[in-house]
């Protein structure tokens, strides 16, 4: 069975090369939307860049939180995605590019709800299935 992963995502160079220069930098400003202050999934989005790295990227760490705090952010989550559905599919395309469905205290899959992946992924649920 082929894996049908990658019909849900342009893998050309450009378009990769886009994902990881320019939505890292458009999901940060999502900090100082004035919709998103309060909400502690973005605030928790944090940008790095490693010396190697000549793109900003972003990250979001988990670890040393509480198990309140991790649900906390997972509900913020749902409600980002409901409020900002494109961005929410630039977040999810740019960790694919970055390192695959990996579930890492610092990436963005770890925080994923079922919600999220009925209401908003039904394409890869399609694909898994």
């Amino acid at each position: 069975m082929i894996n049908k992963v990658y019909n849900l995502f342009d893998f050309s160079y450009d378009n990769r090369l886009k994902v990881m220069s320019e939505y890292p930098r458009e999901i940060l400003a999502k900090k100082s939307d004035e919709r998103w202050l309060d909400n502690r999934f973005v605030q928790s989005i944090q940008q790095r860049q490693d010396e190697k790295d000549k793109y900003v990227g972003i990250d979001i760490n988990l670890r040393n939180l509480e198990f309140d705090d991790i649900e906390d952010i997972k509900a913020d989550f749902d409600e980002f995605a409901d409020g900002d559905p494109e961005t929410l599919m630039k977040i999810i395309e740019y960790m694919f590019n970055r390192g695959g469905f990996g579930f890492s205290p610092k990436t963005f899959t770890s925080l994923i709800t079922n919600y999220i992946k009925e209401k908003h992924m039904s394409k890869y649920l399609d694909n898994i299935r």
